[in-house]
């Protein structure tokens, strides 16, 4: 039995989390992301699997219009070690301090990305910052249901298919359930990352200590992955000569169905939606100084998200247009909120040279970094420090 067609599967793992038998496998595919694989002889035909996958049915979308905020966390230290403005921890402290829990995306010990649950402040460090690869739900829906029928606040942060995939899981609203989504563009190959950390740890002969999908080191508007090494080596390239970010944003390395995504667009799931605004100084007067430090684009989406965002404290919000907003997201960046992004056209060749002779060979046939890219990422850090770079990005 087949429980959707390949090319429609998010990987949400819903199907998983539902079987009463256990008869489902998350398996991984050649380009590295998982789909189910149902075992025939434990499994019972009970349905399940199909019926509770979130693109096998019509989504139901919250029927409130969306309130568009930018949005700023006050702690200027909590602030800079966000992607964004610093609005998911503030979020996550508000449920922990109701003695809640708060699941998310964070490296495990490998430096693999994996959704789990924490419970103390201390802990919100592991779930804040981008990463840019699919996280492994594993057995997290079935958990949360558990501990929302025990009475606990529950705080969800994922991608909107994974909140599909909650929501369709529990097939019923929970009062006490939080769901924040992050604008998602794609998710990236496993399988990639994985390779791109070896090569990394090989290149430097040592073993990694800390990543950073989109460090500030060149402020916020200049996407850069950065990383420290054991040996005390550190790295801080953008998407002009980073591998990893080179080819995400080349279309490269995203799960086939981010291409046709269900779950963008108005009137989302969630009842919290965050992400990056970029050159919030050129809409609101009060960023003028300090836009390069983060700013996030926030849609209240219902009643209860407003609640709990209106709860914070030591933040700075203005609300502005949806049009306003996606003006300032240009270049490709509103198809993480309306739009699907375009797959590059040597996506399916990539994946075969990746297979046959590996990352590098792959890259250089498929998005190869250039001798122009390479002096951008020379220049990137002397026009920072002479705030040179601030002026061009505006």
């Amino acid at each position: 039995m087949e429980i959707i067609e390949k090319n429609k599967c998010t990987g949400c793992e819903a199907c998983y989390n539902i079987c009463p038998k256990n008869a489902i496998n998350m398996v991984e595919d050649k380009e590295g992301f998982l789909y189910p694989q149902i075992d025939e002889k434990k499994c019972i035909n009970c349905g399940m699997c199909k019926k509770i996958c979130p693109n096998n049915k019509e989504m139901k979308r919250n029927e409130e219009k969306s309130i568009v905020l930018a949005a700023s966390n006050q702690d200027e230290n909590i602030r800079w070690k966000s992607t964004s403005g610093g609005i998911f921890t503030m979020l996550a402290e508000k449920i922990l301090e109701q003695n809640g829990i708060v699941y998310g995306a964070m490296f495990d010990s490998n430096f693999k990305v994996i959704h789990n649950k924490i419970e103390t402040k201390e802990d919100i460090k592991k779930l804040r910052g981008s990463k840019y690869v699919q996280s492994r739900i594993g057995n997290i829906y079935k958990n949360i249901k558990q501990q929302l029928n025990d009475g606990k606040k529950v705080l969800f942060s994922g991608t909107p298919c994974q909140i599909a995939g909650l929501k369709s899981f529990l097939n019923k609203d929970y009062d006490l359930l939080y769901c924040v989504e992050i604008f998602c563009k794609g998710v990236p190959s496993p399988k990639i990352w994985n390779s791109y950390l070896e090569y990394q740890e090989k290149r430097n002969k040592t073993k990694i200590e800390e990543i950073y999908f989109r460090k500030k080191t060149y402020g916020f508007h200049s996407t850069t992955l950065s990383m420290k090494f054991r040996n005390g080596k550190q790295y801080n390239k953008g998407h002009e000569s980073d591998i990893m970010l080179k080819l995400f944003v080349n279309e490269l390395i995203s799960r086939p169905v981010c291409y046709n995504c269900n779950f963008r667009g108005m009137n989302r799931q969630a009842d919290i939606s965050i992400g990056d605004l970029w050159h919030a100084d050129r809409i609101i007067k009060e960023y003028e100084l300090d836009a390069d430090k983060g700013v996030n684009i926030v849609l209240i989406n219902t009643n209860k998200g407003k609640e709990l965002f209106d709860s914070l404290s030591n933040i700075k919000s203005f609300e502005i247009t949806l049009d306003k907003g996606l003006e300032q997201n240009a270049n490709g960046k509103i198809t993480a909120i309306l739009n699907n992004p375009k797959q590059n056209i040597n996506r399916s060749r990539f994946f075969e040279e990746y297979n046959k002779k590996g990352l590098l060979y792959a890259l250089n046939i498929c998005a190869k970094i250039t001798y122009k890219d390479k002096i951008k990422a020379i220049l990137k850090p002397v026009l920072y420090r002479t705030k040179i770079l601030n002026k061009i990005k505006k």
